[in-house]
């Protein structure tokens, strides 16, 4: 940019949308793989099937409840 010319309203545009799209797409890359860390972590205590069995639990407490 030139001294004491402003960028035209189509480059800030551009240049905000690209920002916004690289900034989603940085979370979406960073969210997986944390929980794909979380995932691998759990299987690697062996958790998964205690989470399995509560999440059942859950499902059929839900299933049983009145407020249908």
């Amino acid at each position: 940019m030139t001294e004491g010319k402003l960028p035209s309203k189509k480059r800030i545009i551009l240049n905000s949308f690209l920002g916004g799209v690289a900034w989603g797409v940085g979370t979406v890359i960073g969210a997986t793989l944390i929980v794909t860390l979380i995932i691998w972590l759990l299987g690697a205590i062996g958790w998964i099937p205690v989470i399995g069995d509560l999440a059942s639990e859950i499902i059929r407490t839900i299933e049983k409840s009145p407020l249908k």
